[in-house]
């Protein structure tokens, strides 16, 4: 197993240690830290290429019924995606995210940046916008289209390799270093590369669900249905690998 370790920094009120990347046939990857919250500048380790960025565009998706047939024409081909998702109430109490217009790559790969949001008024600059209206009550959940479901979106299914982000992250590596990440997740059997908890990924879940409630990141109620619902399932121990998803990467989906 090779180990790699990184550096993060957040601006959340807690520390993050370093990162290590951890590869292996018979587990998933654990997730490189080639992101910066935005209180590092954006341009300190981007490579100054000759390319523009594609102009952001906004597409607001709304569901269409299963038995109406609507011609889609074929994906734009793009080597690297990068996602993220914020939802809310309002433009000015979201998360803001960072401005990639700035954000440059030489032309031997192709990427585009694409942002979720319910706000059809949220200024994403750099982003393309994908607007998605959903009856979900909380936001949170609500959010977790372009986070996990994102794929299933004709404007998703040409990338060949997607890295998502939360909002308050943004990519600060060099071309290089993606380019080399995504191979590795393309070679490795799952597809798929996610960042270790704290302790080597050795912290219990349940000690996280503890986590999660101290920190208020959710509910009672629904941690409480979290861990019923864990503890039922006939595969579960208490001393299994746990991994973050406040970024990971992955290869091409399929429905």
């Amino acid at each position: 197993m090779i180990h790699l370790s990184l550096s993060i920094k957040t601006k959340r009120p807690w520390n993050l240690p370093g990162n290590k990347l951890a590869f292996a046939s018979l587990t998933v990857l654990a997730f490189i830290a080639v992101y910066a919250s935005s209180t590092v500048g954006l341009t300190d380790n981007i490579e100054r290429m000759e390319r523009s960025l594609i102009s952001p565009s906004v597409a607001v998706i709304k569901e269409v019924s299963a038995a109406v047939a609507v011609a889609q024409p074929p994906p734009e081909r793009i080597d690297i995606c990068f996602i993220t998702s914020i939802f809310g109430a309002s433009a000015e109490n979201a998360d803001q995210p960072h401005d990639m217009t700035t954000f440059r790559w030489s032309n031997e790969t192709s990427y585009k940046f694409f942002l979720y949001t319910n706000m059809e008024d949220f200024k994403t600059p750099g982003w393309t916008k994908i607007v998605r209206k959903f009856d979900y009550r909380r936001y949170i959940t609500q959010s977790r289209w372009g986070k996990f479901m994102a794929w299933k979106d004709p404007e998703i299914q040409g990338c060949k390799t997607v890295f998502y982000q939360d909002g308050h992250y943004a990519p600060r590596h060099s071309r290089k270093k993606f380019v080399t990440l995504a191979k590795q997740i393309h070679e490795n059997k799952y597809g798929l590369a996610q960042r270790l908890v704290e302790g080597n990924g050795k912290r219990p879940p349940l000690t996280e669900f503890r986590i999660i409630r101290a920190l208020k990141k959710d509910i009672p109620s629904n941690i409480e249905k979290s861990i019923e619902w864990l503890k039922a399932q006939p595969d579960f121990h208490n001393n299994c690998t746990l991994y973050e998803n406040c970024y990971f990467g992955k290869s091409k989906c399929r429905a």
